[in-house]
């Protein structure tokens, strides 16, 4: 090993930086005297329709994340969903975590969907040293802060009112070991323990007749493993929920950060995830509806499934991330897509149906003022939708 190599290793070691280092998490944006950060849900619901209000995508955005939590607690909601990304991380030279030995790692072969010229990255020697000491400020390993900003910015949702909330891991939530730790403790499965197995992220809640199914699709690191093989524990999972649900007579609603289906040329769904996951739910019989985050935009889409019927999707990660760019191909079955908006999505669950509604937020002057680009099948800024309930009977 050069010299020079030596130097940048023991720089890196020297600074702190990197997935290992990290702040606690402040018991002050905890559920008093219990260490966790979610409430279970109530028995019993206000006489009225059941809210879910359902939003994701924050990383660094804390001023539109404010604004998106202040809009949402307006509507009263029965319950929360966020879709994913609560943290801005980045994978040590986009790799998985080997931990401090994966900075001795001379080469790693770099993949990037949509982005072949990011190919050549597989030249750049000790990728994860050179990530850690030379581009971590623009391109951070991981907020030393960890959790704590966005605890804080959801404590008026979650402590002062009280509101369950559901926490779907996002891929930027899951690229250090650390982070699934602390997410299973904090968030877990609601109404449960903490510290939770940090490789089983998933569970499923049931509410106003509906089973809302949580799942973990994974860091979407190339090298990573895939939580969502067949044959995995979260794929039994998966389907004993669903199986499960049938035999009840309860609707799914299905819960996953990657969306299965979506128009997103900069960052496309992963193929195991559209062509495993997406078909699956799409071909299941009693599942009324899939909410996804990840593309920094909204979409809502309508399939064709196995039994003849249609298979809702919902993309909405309007959370304070950077907004996605507009797409200008648009896949079979998305009926409405907003880009350039903070929002979040109002759903009403009641009788046969849940309707539902897209509600811009608007934050900062700076944030309000970029361009939004709308393509709805009836041109109505507002996006409302009504979906049956696939109830099996």
């Amino acid at each position: 090993m050069k010299t020079s190599h030596l130097v940048l290793l023991a720089a890196v070691a020297a600074s702190g930086c990197g997935p290992f280092s990290h702040d606690e998490t402040d018991a002050r944006w905890l559920v008093e005297d219990t260490g966790r950060a979610v409430r279970a849900l109530p028995a019993a619901s206000a006489p009225r329709p059941f809210r879910v209000a359902v939003y994701g995508d924050v990383h660094r955005g804390r001023e539109g994340h404010r604004a998106v939590v202040a809009a949402i607690r307006r509507e009263r909601p029965d319950l929360v969903i966020f879709t994913g990304d609560a943290l801005d991380c980045r994978p040590a030279g986009h790799m998985p975590e080997f931990g401090p030995g994966g900075l001795l790692i001379p080469f790693w072969p770099q993949y990037y969907r949509g982005r072949p010229l990011f190919t050549l990255l597989s030249l750049v020697p000790f990728p994860a040293a050179v990530h850690e000491l030379l581009l971590s400020g623009p391109l951070p390993v991981r907020h030393l802060d960890g959790l704590n900003n966005f605890l804080e910015d959801t404590a008026p949702l979650r402590l002062d009112d009280a509101t369950p909330f559901l926490f779907v891991p996002g891929n930027h939530d899951v690229f250090h070991e650390f982070d699934r730790r602390e997410i299973a403790r904090l968030f877990g499965e609601p109404g449960g323990e903490g510290g939770r197995d940090p490789e089983a992220l998933w569970y499923s809640l049931d509410a106003a007749g509906l089973r809302f199914v949580v799942l973990d699709t994974g860091s979407d690191t190339p090298g990573d493993r895939d939580p969502l093989a067949e044959g995995s524990p979260q794929w039994a999972f998966l389907k004993e929920r669903v199986e499960a649900a049938r035999a009840e007579g309860l609707g799914v609603v299905v819960c996953a950060h990657l969306p299965p289906f979506a128009s997103a040329q900069d960052d496309p769904p992963r193929d195991a995830v559209t062509m495993r996951l997406g078909r699956a739910l799409r071909d299941q019989d009693g599942i009324a509806l899939v909410v996804s985050g990840h593309s920094h935009r909204y979409e809502r889409l309508r399939l064709p499934g196995a039994d003849g019927t249609e298979s809702h999707f919902l993309v909405t990660s309007g959370g304070g991330a950077d907004h996605g760019s507009t797409d200008p191909e648009v896949i079979p079955g998305s009926v409405a897509r907003i880009d350039g908006r903070l929002h979040f999505v109002l759903l009403e669950i009641g009788g046969e149906e849940i309707q539902g509604r897209f509600v811009a937020v608007r934050a900062a002057p700076e944030a309000a003022s970029q361009p939004a680009a709308s393509f709805l099948e009836d041109r109505d800024p507002q996006d409302r939708f009504a979906i049956p309930l696939r109830k099996s009977r």
